[in-house]
């Protein structure tokens, strides 16, 4: 059996490196003999995770044909460069939205259209296609307002459906939709998925007023199919993300003052996207909570397995990004979000930790210190018994398969 597996990887988002390991070994449970082909936006990042494991291949992905990495060299002093970056950032952003806003208006009113210009661009999937039995698109937060994402998992399920390929997603989570025409092409991509589970109940919320059917249970995140153990060190992690973390970053600063005095903690301040604009904003975090002689470490992770590591060896993990928080939880540590979005709710809710969730902006005294008090007094041993409920799930996609 051959099975295309599809999703956010190729990004240098580490989370979705650790859903892409997770998906692989829950699909090599079910299907111990299959052949499997990893569609990425970066097949050099994508092989450095998957190079341990057998029977794999890997191939680009529809979004690096519909949208291929530049690189634009600038030779002038730092700050035009910094000029030339901001200006051409912004030219960059608006040609990409209008290039992929007009792909997704063909793709809803003739998608053949598309196809066709971009047939020899297409050849190597569509041909994957011909041999394939199986397409998966697994786990991730990619199905949004991001055009150029949901223009090209559209294509890559409705090019699969030309080849009567069963397709199934799994352990997404999407949306939310303020654009129309991309949560009207969301509903012509879902329209073509057999079989499918969420991660979150404003997604299935999503799904049904779109009219389709999805199994109704919340499914928890893909990563979450694997526990790690290490010996713990009395250290929090900090994962910035947003540049409300910088907005705030007086008041966070006060209220880690009290939470290391009190715990006696060291602070390790790392990223779980190797994305510059989040490595900035951990650089900004480092070097304020310096000025405030808590003596924080910066680790920048060069790939998952050093970040999986980062995180296994704390207790702590105090985090802005979703899968800073799921690392943390596989990893046995208390964690605590300080993003409030609908999925982080939803994650949080699931390992009832409800209380332990604070925006930057509401920081404004002591508040994260008071959740970190709190947090320590209902300490408990935790268990990661997530793993049964998504093999039960994906039991079911082998049932509908075999129907």
């Amino acid at each position: 059996m051959k099975i295309i597996i599809s999703g956010g990887w190729g990004y240098g988002n580490l989370g979705d490196d650790a859903i892409l390991l997770s998906t692989l070994k829950i699909i090599k449970q079910k299907y111990p003999t299959s052949q499997i082909v990893i569609l990425t936006y970066n097949i050099e990042e994508t092989k450095l995770i998957v190079n341990k494991i057998s029977n794999i291949n890997i191939q680009s992905s529809i979004h690096s044909v519909l949208s291929p990495k530049t690189y634009a060299a600038i030779s002038y002093n730092n700050k035009i460069k910094r000029i030339c970056k901001k200006i051409g950032n912004k030219i960059k952003f608006y040609n990409t939205e209008y290039k992929s806003k007009k792909i997704i208006q063909k793709l809803i009113k003739d998608p053949q259209a598309i196809i066709k210009e971009y047939e020899q661009d297409l050849k190597e999937y569509s041909n994957l296609c011909r041999s394939a039995n199986l397409y998966i698109m697994a786990g991730g937060g990619y199905i949004n307002d991001w055009n150029y994402s949901i223009a090209s998992k559209y294509l890559e399920v409705y090019i699969a459906k030309q080849f009567n390929i069963k397709c199934y997603a799994i352990g997404q989570t999407i949306g939310p939709f303020y654009k129309t025409y991309t949560k009207k092409l969301a509903q012509k991509l879902f329209s073509n998925i057999d079989f499918m589970f969420f991660r979150d109940s404003e997604s299935i919320k999503d799904i049904k007023e779109m009219g389709l059917n999805c199994i109704e249970d919340i499914v928890p995140d893909l990563a979450l199919f694997e526990t790690y153990t290490s010996t713990k060190k009395n250290q929090i992690v900090l994962i910035p993300f947003l540049h409300d973390m910088i907005y705030n970053i007086e008041s966070i600063g006060k209220n880690l003052e009290h939470i290391v005095d009190e715990n006696n903690s060291e602070i390790i301040i790392t990223v779980s996207q190797l994305w510059e604009d989040q490595c900035q904003i951990a650089l900004s975090m480092y070097f304020y909570l310096l000025r405030l002689n808590l003596n924080p470490i910066l680790l920048i992770p060069r790939n998952l397995f050093e970040l999986q590591n980062i995180i296994a060896q704390s207790q702590y993990v105090i985090s802005q990004n979703l899968h800073g928080l799921i690392l943390g939880y596989r990893s046995r540590c208390i964690v605590i979000s300080l993003n409030s979005r609908r999925k982080f709710k939803s994650f949080m809710e699931s390992i009832h930790a409800s209380n332990r969730i604070i925006e930057p902006t509401n920081i404004k005294t002591d508040e994260l210190y008071q959740i970190f008090k709190e947090s320590l007094i209902e300490k408990r041993s935790i268990e990661n018994d997530f793993a049964s409920q998504i093999s039960k799930n994906i039991n079911k996609i082998q049932d509908n398969e075999l129907k």
